[in-house]
């Protein structure tokens, strides 16, 4: 029985012809600069590289990708929810967060159940026989990476103790080597 399941999933995995794709409707450019620009890229990983990871954005699919891609997708201000599927398998992975208009967010789909192929199929095939209940988890997980927000935000606060730094050595208070040191830490 559990040999039938795991050809069933190496089988899925190998033969699935996954694809990308992005049918978010038409923003006009106009009207972009009152949206969030959302970046979601796939893991370029071996495990069900033959099954499509489907997006839906506040309930409504917007597109589609295959291994390895990159698409962006446009989101309107504040609470947002962005749920992932993989074709033909139960679950799904979601993600709620805030976004504000102006700013870009970077999401990464990951296959669940780990690296390797082996290791994903086993822990792919247990997940979905013990804990699937065709709401949560599913083949793929998606975590926020970053936001301009929080890069934005990293580049003032080095500005801020580029700007201290100076100050004490204007004071006199740390020597020139100190000075020059901590700056190119700083920068770097």
């Amino acid at each position: 029985m559990h040999k039938n399941i795991l050809l069933a999933f190496l089988l899925y995995g190998i033969c699935s012809c996954a694809s990308t794709s992005n049918s978010q409707g038409y923003i006009a450019p106009s009207e972009i600069k009152n949206f969030s620009k959302i970046v979601i890229t796939r893991e370029d990983a071996l495990l069900y590289l033959g099954v499509s990871a489907n997006i839906k954005l506040n309930g409504k699919k917007v597109g589609s990708l295959a291994k390895g891609s990159t698409e962006i997708f446009f989101a309107p201000e504040g609470r947002n929810f962005i749920s992932i599927t993989g074709t033909g398998s139960p679950g799904e992975s979601t993600l709620s967060f805030n976004t504000k208009k102006g700013e870009t967010y970077s999401l990464l789909i990951s296959p669940r159940g780990g690296n390797t192929l082996v290791g994903g199929i086993l822990g792919g095939a247990l997940y979905m026989a013990i804990e699937a209940d065709g709401t949560s988890g599913g083949l793929f997980s998606l975590k926020l990476n970053s936001s301009s927000e929080e890069q934005n935000k990293t580049v003032s606060d080095n500005e801020n103790r580029l700007l201290e730094l100076k100050d004490l050595y204007n004071k006199g208070l740390i020597s020139v080597e100190v000075y020059e040191k901590r700056q190119l830490e700083l920068l770097q």
